[in-house]
């Protein structure tokens, strides 16, 4: 019975490491509408599992004097607080950094897009590679497998 509690775990700890073996991860960077954008996806060249968006802006340059910074990035945290979706923000001075981390593995498909966070239609059940890297390059953002 010990041995074979061994080997199921042996066996167990080999499927998991088997697995992450799998996913790649690529990095997409560019400047769009005045944010740099950095977006980390960790894919199977399929599926996309996670997703980690990286924008930084100078909110001088995009919003006039009167625009309410704080009261938006406070927005941004209601309309982010989901599951599988993680929203941070630092203000220095008028220099904005967000991140969003997608995990699309523990995230709700329909609130996602109900967030604006992915595109498609209630049939769709992931988020395709493919067609995420065609949004990426027409964005006018250089990416690269790491």
């Amino acid at each position: 019975m010990k041995k074979l509690l061994v080997v199921l775990t042996v066996l167990l700890m080999m499927a998991g490491c088997g697995k992450k073996d799998e996913f790649k991860t690529t990095v997409c960077e560019g400047d769009y509408e005045g944010v740099h954008v950095v977006q980390t996806l960790t894919h199977d060249d399929t599926k996309v599992y996670t997703q980690v968006m990286c924008m930084t802006s100078d909110v001088a340059e995009l919003f006039d004097e009167e625009f309410d910074v704080e009261a938006a990035l406070q927005m941004m945290m209601e309309l982010y607080d989901k599951e599988g979706v993680t929203y941070t923000y630092s203000l220095d001075g008028t220099i904005l950094t967000e991140t969003i981390e997608l995990d699309y593995e523990k995230a709700d498909m329909a609130v996602l897009r109900e967030a604006m966070l992915v595109e498609g239609d209630e049939t769709t059940s992931y988020v395709g590679y493919e067609e995420t890297m065609k949004n990426m390059e027409a964005a006018g953002l250089a990416c690269k497998l790491k």
